[in-house]
């Protein structure tokens, strides 16, 4: 891995294109990263935002500072591309992409670019979301900022609806819970090309549902209990299994992604984070030693809520809960002394080290393996196969015949209620993939699928 080039890191960060077309002509290195993993495309992408190190850290993230720039940071990844950078680069526990980054910040030129430079717009992070869905960010932070300035809105709900017949999110929809009327200029200054939906919510069934999520926004008061709130827990315990191993488990059981930490220090650490009901809890689990056939390991929580929309009591009644799950899923005891870390301990920290590597390796399959599979779909539905979901309201049913393919939603009399015709092979195989990207991902969680083996899932669940 390359040596931090800080000239051009720093370049990067300020916009300056010309020092970064100086640094590059001057051989340094477009690949290189810092010591948050941070290569010189995600800072393009993050416009030069310091807020790239929560995002990547999966922290919370004040969203109302998050503004796009007007620096040439198109230019600059531009720069970059052609000096060899990495568009697909992924980086944190999460794995996110530079275009992820870029949408996420609002950047759509520098996400346009990298689209036309090779970005895989298919690419999941280790939470599973694609780069569409770090499009309603910029949108979120725009309404937080509208929100501070009107003084009648007390709180502001934002959702995206997923459309069930083209799979993809509609533009924001915002519930707002007013103590006085909108003014009917408050969106006036919304962006044209961003449709928005707005409506003051009710005691309806909609603004029942909506309610259910945590607010986008919800306007300080200064009475009553306030975060931030803060609490951590240490579990001990034994455990028969090898550190992978274990940790893979625990990853199945709780959907905590938990990389491990690439330190040459003892002893092995993987650290994940999760919310759970809004709260971050950030999770350790710490390879302590082995014990004969078993491994000592601990296992460290912490959990804190910094906005007022947590209550002490029920701040304290959540961690009590997640702690008593984490307690039974793996047999807590009271604190030993870990003891000598001898060649036993060293050799199965490698193991975990090798095993991790081939995982993620294991995410970059050759492409002819994933097309034979692909293929093979297809030959199936054209002997007639076909893929079939149903539910209460109805159901789904995709096929692929002759050189053309059909997508069609049923209501529940079984009546063609929306359609599809698809002539190109990959269009439909691109559909298809996107269709039953939830169910491949329940399968695998926390973990992003192996595109080969979300391919034989699908060749599985075809019926004839």
């Amino acid at each position: 891995m390359a040596v931090a080039d800080a000239s051009l890191l720093d370049a990067v960060t300020a916009g300056r294109v010309d020092v970064v077309a100086q640094r590059l002509a001057a051989g340094a290195d477009p690949k290189q990263v810092d010591t948050r993993g941070l290569a010189p495309l995600h800072l393009a992408a993050a416009g030069g935002s310091s807020l790239i190190t929560a995002v990547i850290a999966l922290a919370d993230v004040d969203l109302a500072i998050l503004e796009p720039t007007d620096a040439p940071f198109a230019a600059i990844a531009t720069a970059l591309l052609d000096a060899g950078a990495d568009p697909n680069h992924p980086v944190g526990p999460a794995g996110i992409t530079p275009l992820m980054i870029a949408t996420y910040f609002g950047l759509r030129d520098v996400a346009e670019l990298l689209r036309a430079r090779g970005a895989d717009p298919d690419l999941r992070d280790g939470l599973g979301r694609t780069p569409e869905r770090f499009a309603v960010f910029p949108s979120i932070a725009r309404l937080i900022r509208l929100c501070r300035r009107l003084e009648m809105v007390k709180a502001a709900y934002i959702a995206q609806i997923h459309a069930p017949v083209t799979h993809q999110f509609t533009s924001p929809v915002v519930g707002l819970e007013l103590t006085a009327p909108l003014p009917g200029d408050a969106f006036a200054a919304w962006p044209a090309d961003e449709p928005v939906v707005a409506f003051g919510l009710g005691e309806d069934a909609v603004s029942r549902l909506i309610r259910l999520t945590p607010p986008a926004y919800a306007r300080t008061v200064e009475h009553g209990p306030r975060g931030p709130f803060a609490r951590t827990f240490t579990l001990h315990f034994e455990d028969a299994r090898p550190p992978y191993e274990l940790k893979f488990a625990l990853e199945k059981q709780t959907e905590v992604l938990m990389p491990f930490e690439r330190s040459t220090t003892t002893p092995l650490v993987f650290r994940g984070r999760r919310l759970f009901s809004g709260v971050p809890f950030d999770v350790t689990l710490v390879f302590e030693t082995v014990r004969g056939s078993t491994r000592m390991y601990t296992l460290h929580t912490t959990a804190s809520a910094t906005r007022d929309v947590q209550s002490a009591a029920g701040f304290t009644e959540l961690v009590d809960n997640v702690e008593s799950s984490w307690r039974r899923k793996v047999s807590a005891r009271d604190a030993e002394a870990p003891g000598a870390r001898g060649e036993a301990y060293a050799a199965e920290v490698r193991e975990a080290i090798e095993l991790e590597a081939q995982a993620v390796a294991s995410r970059r399959e050759d492409a002819a393996m994933i097309r034979a599979l692909q293929h093979e779909f297809l030959a199936a539905m054209d002997k007639g196969h076909t893929l079939s979901s149903g539910h209460k309201d109805g159901g789904s049913e995709l096929r692929w015949r002759n050189g053309r393919g059909a997508a069609e939603e049923y209501d529940h009399r079984g009546e063609c209620v929306s359609g599809r015709e698809f002539t190109d092979p990959d269009e439909f195989l691109a559909y298809v993939r996107r269709s039953y990207a939830w169910d491949i991902d329940r399968e695998t969680a926390p973990h992003p699928p192996v595109e080969s083996a979300a391919w034989r899932y699908l060749i599985d669940k075809l019926v004839r």
